[in-house]
Protein backbone atom coordinates (compact mmCIF):
# COMPACT_ATOMS: atom_id res chain seq x y z
CA UNK A 1 0.00 0.00 0.00
CA UNK A 2 1.06 3.46 -0.85
CA UNK A 3 1.63 6.01 1.85
CA UNK A 4 0.21 9.31 1.20
CA UNK A 5 0.71 12.06 4.01
CA UNK A 6 -2.44 13.87 4.49
CA UNK A 7 -0.36 17.14 4.31
CA UNK A 8 0.38 16.26 0.08
CA UNK A 9 -3.51 15.56 -0.51
CA UNK A 10 -4.64 19.12 1.59
CA UNK A 11 -1.64 20.73 -0.31
CA UNK A 12 -1.92 19.41 -3.79
CA UNK A 13 -5.83 19.77 -3.57
CA UNK A 14 -5.88 23.68 -2.18
CA UNK A 15 -3.33 24.36 -4.83
CA UNK A 16 -5.30 22.52 -7.83
CA UNK A 17 -8.30 24.92 -7.11
CA UNK A 18 -5.85 28.40 -6.54
CA UNK A 19 -7.02 28.40 -2.92
CA UNK A 20 -4.99 30.49 -0.66
CA UNK A 21 -4.80 29.15 3.17
CA UNK A 22 -7.01 31.48 4.14
CA UNK A 23 -9.43 31.49 1.50
CA UNK A 24 -9.74 27.67 1.91
CA UNK A 25 -10.07 28.26 6.11
CA UNK A 26 -13.19 31.11 4.97
CA UNK A 27 -14.61 27.88 2.95
CA UNK A 28 -14.33 25.53 5.44
CA UNK A 29 -16.13 27.91 7.90
CA UNK A 30 -19.01 28.01 5.16
CA UNK A 31 -19.30 24.34 5.79
CA UNK A 32 -18.75 24.64 10.14
CA UNK A 33 -15.16 24.13 10.27
CA UNK A 34 -13.64 26.65 12.25
CA UNK A 35 -10.18 26.99 11.81
CA UNK A 36 -7.33 29.73 11.10
CA UNK A 37 -4.88 29.99 8.30
CA UNK A 38 -2.04 29.61 10.96
CA UNK A 39 -3.74 25.96 12.31
CA UNK A 40 -4.20 24.90 8.62
CA UNK A 41 -0.43 25.54 8.16
CA UNK A 42 0.71 23.50 10.84
CA UNK A 43 -1.67 20.47 9.68
CA UNK A 44 0.15 20.80 5.93
CA UNK A 45 3.61 21.04 8.02
CA UNK A 46 2.69 17.71 9.78
CA UNK A 47 2.93 19.72 12.89
CA UNK A 48 -0.71 18.59 14.32
CA UNK A 49 -2.00 15.44 14.85
CA UNK A 50 -4.82 15.17 11.96
CA UNK A 51 -6.24 11.58 13.58
CA UNK A 52 -7.31 13.62 16.80
CA UNK A 53 -11.21 13.37 16.57
CA UNK A 54 -10.58 17.71 17.38
CA UNK A 55 -10.14 17.66 13.13
CA UNK A 56 -13.13 15.54 12.54
CA UNK A 57 -14.92 18.54 11.47
CA UNK A 58 -12.23 19.68 9.36
CA UNK A 59 -12.14 16.34 7.67
CA UNK A 60 -15.87 16.22 6.70
CA UNK A 61 -15.94 19.92 4.83
CA UNK A 62 -12.78 18.89 2.94
CA UNK A 63 -14.59 16.34 1.86
CA UNK A 64 -17.24 18.11 0.97
CA UNK A 65 -15.07 20.86 -0.40
CA UNK A 66 -12.90 19.13 -2.34
CA UNK A 67 -15.52 15.93 -3.42
CA UNK A 68 -13.36 13.29 -1.98
CA UNK A 69 -14.27 10.10 -0.36
CA UNK A 70 -14.63 9.98 3.32
CA UNK A 71 -13.37 6.44 3.54
CA UNK A 72 -10.63 7.15 1.68
CA UNK A 73 -9.39 10.01 3.34
CA UNK A 74 -9.45 8.49 6.52
CA UNK A 75 -7.26 5.68 5.32
CA UNK A 76 -5.51 8.27 4.50
CA UNK A 77 -5.87 10.11 7.87
CA UNK A 78 -4.82 7.09 9.48
CA UNK A 79 -1.50 6.92 7.83
CA UNK A 80 -0.03 10.40 8.81
CA UNK A 81 2.10 10.87 11.71
CA UNK A 82 2.52 14.89 13.01
CA UNK A 83 6.25 15.76 12.98
CA UNK A 84 7.83 17.03 15.87
CA UNK A 85 9.09 20.41 15.53
CA UNK A 86 12.91 20.63 15.24
CA UNK A 87 14.40 23.97 16.00
CA UNK A 88 18.49 24.11 15.90
CA UNK A 89 20.31 27.09 16.97
CA UNK A 90 23.26 28.56 15.21
CA UNK A 91 26.59 29.38 16.85
CA UNK A 92 25.71 32.90 16.77
CA UNK A 93 22.34 32.61 18.19
CA UNK A 94 23.94 30.17 20.95
CA UNK A 95 26.37 33.09 21.72
CA UNK A 96 23.73 35.64 21.78
CA UNK A 97 22.03 33.61 23.92
CA UNK A 98 24.86 33.27 26.84
CA UNK A 99 25.62 37.33 26.22
CA UNK A 100 21.98 38.00 27.06
CA UNK A 101 21.63 35.47 30.06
Amino acid sequence: MCKIPFRRLLITARRNQGLSQRELCSLLKNFGAKMDFMELSKIENDRNDICDRDYNRFIESFCKIFDVDREYIEIIRQQTVAQPLVIRRTNKEKSLCKNIE
